[in-house]
């Protein structure tokens, strides 16, 4: 692969020690230049999703989930090495669906205020408790549609402004 200038670059074959098969879909590697457009750092990790469909079907050929800690892929290159599928012979180029996906969420937030005062030489204590709930909803986040030809490069770099992947087919 291309070096990207922060020392992750260099080839994935030969010397790398990982054994690719031809006509097969991989993700070698990804990062976002801003993480935050998709997961909020209160959020916790991202949940990545990566599902590859063809022309002819509505299945999905294969799919890559990912929960990476955030330090992992906010501007620094991952590597997964990920087989997604075959490469169909009856299209001639494969669509890779990226999200990613926030389930519901209902944290409940408790804590309680005391306070004392002293009467006729006693002391009594007043311990109201105040309950607050808030609820996290979210959608899942698109982070794009890439559509990958056979006749692209055997290694092609796909990105939007917050997310960069190189594919190898």
């Amino acid at each position: 692969l291309p070096d990207e200038g922060d020392g992750s670059g260099g080839g994935t074959g030969g010397g790398s020690g990982f054994n690719y098969q031809s006509n097969t879909l991989y993700l070698i590697k990804l990062k976002f230049n801003d993480l935050s457009a998709y997961e909020t750092w209160i959020q916790g990790k991202p949940e990545i999703y990566i599902d590859i469909h063809s022309d002819n079907t509505q299945y999905q050929l294969g799919q890559l989930f990912s929960k990476p800690k955030k330090n992992e892929v906010k501007n620094n290159w991952k590597t997964y090495n990920h087989k997604f599928c075959s490469l169909p012979t009856d299209v001639d180029r494969l669509y890779a669906k990226c999200y990613e996906k926030d389930n519901n969420i209902t944290l409940t937030v408790s804590f309680s205020i005391s306070a004392a005062i002293k009467i006729l030489g006693g002391i009594v204590t007043i311990s109201p408790s105040i309950g607050v709930k808030t609820k996290f909803q979210g959608n899942d986040d698109d982070m794009g549609t890439y559509m990958i030809l056979y006749t692209d490069a055997a290694t092609g770099k796909y990105s939007n402004s917050n997310l960069e992947m190189y594919f190898k087919h």
